[in-house]
């Protein structure tokens, strides 16, 4: 489940439910009455916000249909919004659904709508959607890829991480993107790469199955197999093991995180892991092939 701007954070919280109601029941009785909204003309003076509402929500819940749905209201709001901030917002949040493919657009394409969204907001790091927006440009840069657009993408989430007042899911998302790009990149220390994924968990506690918090477990794990003591492994084996025993860890996490422990462990564990990953469906065709190769690798190694 997605993370709702505080506004709607609040609307949800205040939605009454008995005798203990989750975060995803309130988020759906929130929907189904800002739907209602949406179709009674006595509103039509406030439909933007209306509809803008209910993409937070949508991409918040993040069920299947509910980004293509969120995307609906976002290509509406960015094309006839009056309102210079729910345009920015929208804006933004279509350009979030680029990253995924939900929304069909180049990188470049996406990148300037960030731009313009952050413009629109006044380029208030402190604000929630503009911390947002460089987030996801930065995200956006790395799926660019090219050194020049990295080295971009690492000076946006470095803005993000040291701006104390800026909302600290934003931040904590930035931490894991760093990360990545230390690890993948090599643009800063294995050990400052450790300390950005502990900080985003910290920052994360209260969130521990969300997306970026279970990818901040494995790439610290995957940066600790590199440095490799025995202390390093024993710490990935724990932080992989974590994520897959979570039965609402995203598919391609699960799958990353069994790659990493099979690269750690013992040969009868590490071949029923890669069967696990080859016998998976509906994940990234890249994880597959990675699985091929590094179950190769690993086989030539122990013979």
């Amino acid at each position: 489940m997605g993370i709702l701007s505080p506004i709607m954070k609040q609307v949800v919280d205040n939605e009454a439910s008995y005798p203990s109601p989750s975060a995803k029941v309130k988020i759906d009785k929130a929907i189904g009455r800002y739907k209602l909204l949406a179709v009674a003309q006595k509103w039509d003076d406030y439909m933007d916000d209306i509809k803008f509402a209910l993409s937070d929500l949508l991409v918040a819940r993040g069920e299947n249909d509910d980004y293509k749905e969120a995307l609906h209201y976002y290509t509406h709001l960015v094309n006839k919004a009056e309102n210079k901030v729910i345009k920015g917002r929208a804006m933004i949040g279509k350009a979030e659904l680029a990253i995924s493919g939900v929304a069909k657009m180049t990188e470049d394409e996406a990148i300037d709508l960030c731009k313009k969204g952050c413009k629109l907001l006044n380029g208030d790091m402190s604000d929630f959607f503009v911390a947002k927006g460089i987030a996801v440009e930065a995200e956006l840069l790395v799926k660019k890829s090219g050194i020049r657009n990295v080295k971009h993408a690492a000076k946006l989430f470095d803005r993000l991480i040291g701006k104390k007042s800026a909302n600290v899911y934003f931040r904590g998302r930035a931490m894991v993107g760093k990360a990545e790009l230390i690890l993948y990149h090599g643009i800063d220390s294995i050990s400052n790469g450790n300390r950005l994924c502990e900080e985003a968990l910290h920052l994360f506690s209260d969130r521990p199955l969300d997306y970026f918090a279970v990818k901040a477990r494995i790439i610290e794990a995957e940066l600790l197999s590199r440095r490799g003591s025995s202390a390093d492994l024993a710490k990935a084996e724990t932080l992989c093991k974590k994520v897959i025993v979570s039965a609402t860890t995203n598919k391609d996490l699960s799958a990353r995180a069994k790659l990493v422990l099979a690269e750690i462990s013992k040969k009868d564990k590490a071949e029923r892991l890669f069967e696990e990953v080859l016998d998976q469906d509906n994940i990234d065709p890249y994880l597959i092939e990675k699985a091929k190769f590094i179950a190769k690798a690993f086989k030539n190694r122990i013979n």
